[in-house]
């Protein structure tokens, strides 16, 4: 049985690997991104993104969670990996098949002829992927997050080293799909590469079974999620159009990274973590409280940086063509924040093969979107949109709630507790922000050098405050926090 100790150990390790790979991955992303903002139009990423749902909502309804069984399983699982590779392959073979058909409708529908080239130029993407080496699976089973890092950095460089010179070269939408195109093709390559183990096809009925015992559920949950995550994207496209959904998805992106790269990092690691500790309730939950304290304590401060340096980056970074995004993604970061609260129960409740309880928590986050996206977007528009996005959110909380008290009997209020030092720390930082943006702009100016030195002598002042205050009240203590993550 794993002692707390070696939980913490595990926990530390795991989230610095992974988060140098999410670092590495945002850095490649982040470069990608504001070249291509710079150098297309929001008709070019509106019709990518219009792509990108076309192959979701294929890849959402037919989901099966084998990975996440596979890791979550107790005892060997050797036996199962032909018969989920074979499925993966073939889903993957099918789904490019069906893109293939679906490409011209689409393109119909939308009134883009464009749109039936771009999507059967990504069925390839969707082969490399299917196709790409199960035994990674071993990785994560194994607690080897370091080898994760290398494999998602690779794949992330490939991608921003081809589809930078692509947009540059093409100037418009077909970089960014050499671009994903090229990053699925060397994470195959990478899978067999880093793992010895070589998948073959194979088909027992039984463990195909058994592996969808536990896969229904992601079944289930792929569905909502893709309603609750995409849903909005797809309304966007066709109710207010291609460049409305680029803005809208921009806009997102930007906002939604305390939950992508912070909680994200963080459920990674914790996933197998909890799943070796499902047996072990006390242990369970001091690592569970350990996760959300440091969760919360990266994701408030991430949270109010975005929250005020979005109107520097658009008139700064992205231009002045992107100036719809602002208000919405003052209103998405707040819905990030919650989100990076919620995302941590489905990686408790997978883990403790209790993946229902996660279906259960985005039910109503479902009805909220089905039912709240027409009339909002009809009276507010994008921002509209975004309003239901943070409703959306906010309606898993009680399930949340519930399901970590019946796992890891934590309560309510000792789940609010443990968030409090974050809050004080958000808090903070947007104060003394406010304060050095005020004095900084009334001497200097407003200009890209000012901005930049708005951000590094606000972080500088908050992390000088926060060590003071920290020799007392240890949990606010950041800088201690980040030295136990590297």
């Amino acid at each position: 049985m794993s002692t707390h100790a070696d939980v913490k150990k595990t926990l530390v390790s795991g989230s610095f690997w992974i988060a140098v790979s999410e670092i590495l991955k945002a850095v490649a992303e982040l470069s990608s991104s504001i070249i291509a903002a710079r150098v297309l139009s929001p008709e070019d990423f509106g019709l990518m993104g219009t792509v990108l749902l076309t192959i979701a909502v294929l890849e959402n309804f037919s989901r099966t969670g084998f990975d996440q069984a596979l890791i979550q399983k107790q005892d060997e699982v050797e036996p199962f990996l032909n018969v989920a590779w074979t499925w993966h392959v073939l889903r993957g073979v099918g789904l490019a098949a069906l893109l293939a058909v679906a490409a011209v409708p689409v393109s119909h529908f939308f009134d883009q002829p464009t749109l039936k080239y771009l999507i059967w130029a990504m069925t390839l993407q969707v082969v490399f992927q299917g196709a790409q080496n199960i035994g990674l699976v071993f990785f994560s089973r194994d607690l080897n997050f370091k080898t994760i890092c290398v494999v998602n950095g690779l794949q992330a460089f490939a991608s921003a080293g081809v589809a930078i010179p692509a947009v540059l070269v093409f100037q418009n939408v077909w970089g960014l799909v050499v671009g994903l195109i090229a990053g699925a093709f060397v994470s195959l390559i990478v899978s067999y590469v880093v793992q010895p183990f070589r998948p073959k096809l194979e088909w027992d009925p039984a463990r195909f079974k058994e592996l969808t015992r536990y896969g229904r559920w992601i079944t289930g949950l792929s569905f909502i999620g893709f309603i609750v995550t995409q849903g909005d994207d797809i309304f966007v496209s066709k109710y207010l159009g291609l460049a409305a959904l680029a803005y809208y998805q921009l806009a997102y992106s930007i906002s939604n990274l305390p939950a992508t790269k912070v909680t994200h990092v963080i459920s990674r690691v914790s996933f197998p973590t909890y799943a070796r500790l499902q047996n072990n309730p006390e242990g369970l939950r001091a690592a569970f409280v350990g996760v959300l304290r440091s969760t919360m304590m990266l994701s408030a401060p991430v949270s109010v940086v975005i929250w005020l340096a979005a109107p520097g980056i658009v008139e700064h970074i992205l231009g002045q063509k992107w100036a719809p995004i602002l208000p919405l993604i003052q209103i998405l970061v707040i819905s990030a924040f919650v989100r990076s609260f919620a995302a941590l129960g489905g990686a408790l409740f997978q883990a403790c093969d209790r993946p229902d309880l996660d279906l259960k928590m985005n039910l109503p986050r479902f009805v909220a979107v089905v039912g709240l996206i027409w009339p909002l977007t009809a009276w507010r528009g994008l921002e509209g949109a975004s309003w239901v996005v943070l409703i959306a959110i906010s309606s898993c909380l009680p399930v949340w709630f519930y399901g970590v008290w019946k796992l890891a009997r934590l309560s309510v209020s000792s789940a609010l507790v443990a968030t409090i030092p974050s809050l004080f720390c958000g808090s903070l930082l947007a104060g003394i922000w406010i304060g050095m943006e005020t004095a900084i702009v009334a001497n200097f100016g407003s200009s890209i050098w000012t901005f930049a030195a708005i951000i590094v002598s606000a972080l500088c002042l908050w992390l000088l405050v926060l060590r003071g205050i920290g020799r007392w009240v240890p949990s606010v203590d950041i800088i201690s926090l980040i030295k136990q993550l590297t």
